[in-house]
């Protein structure tokens, strides 16, 4: 069932997260204006299959942002390998030190493979965003 390589992920009712991307956000990030995008591609395979791609933020184990897009804001098709995106001005920081995690979260139930989770860091258009000069 992969789409690339020999595994993929299923969510389901028994397994409502994907594995989690997890780092400092000083080994990820360059600027405060920076954009942090997430693709997926996902295989919704039954009628109101429904997952969110999650964004945490978190400080010494608390988290204290928390923001998601739903996979179907960009798939419309069932049972097709289709790619989920959600992108993200870096929001205001407590620290560089804190804990970014990212994952799939499947609030549904109903099963939906995951597969090529990619984290990518855009430098931010400050015109078009606003110029920030610090992370909080």
């Amino acid at each position: 069932m992969a789409l690339s390589g020999s595994k993929c992920v299923l969510l389901n009712n028994s397994n409502n997260f994907s594995p989690v991307f997890r780092c400092k956000l000083n080994e990820l990030l360059e600027s405060p204006n920076d954009i942090i995008n997430v693709n997926v591609m996902a295989n919704l395979r039954e009628e109101n299959a429904d997952a969110e791609i999650v964004i945490t933020i978190e400080s010494k184990g608390k988290s204290y942002y928390w923001m998601s897009s739903a996979l179907s804001y960009c798939i419309d098709k069932k049972r097709e390998w289709k790619k989920a995106f959600f992108s993200l001005r870096v929001p205001k920081l407590k620290s560089l030190s804190d804990d970014i995690k990212i994952y799939v979260w499947n609030h549904s139930g109903k099963n939906i493979y995951i597969d090529n989770i990619e984290v990518k860091i855009t430098e931010g258009n400050p015109i078009v965003y606003g110029k920030r000069q610090g992370y909080n």
